[in-house]
């Protein structure tokens, strides 16, 4: 799987989960640039991640992401 399809996914899964257009998520997008991030939605995106690419991000390390 290539970068270009993983930052496709990653753009719809952030975009669906902040209810936001796909097209204004980027590699340089950050929290303070997504209207409606908040420590709440942190975690949910963190879980619709995780589901997306079925796999789990060490609840450690979650924090810095």
């Amino acid at each position: 799987m290539g970068d270009d399809v993983i930052l496709g996914w990653l753009r719809s899964v952030v975009a669906a989960t902040f209810e936001i257009d796909p097209g204004s998520v980027a590699e340089a997008t950050t929290a303070a640039g997504v209207p409606g991030w908040s420590s709440l939605s942190h975690l949910i995106l963190l879980t619709e991640i995780q589901k997306a690419f079925d796999m789990e991000l060490p609840m450690a390390g979650a924090a810095a992401l």
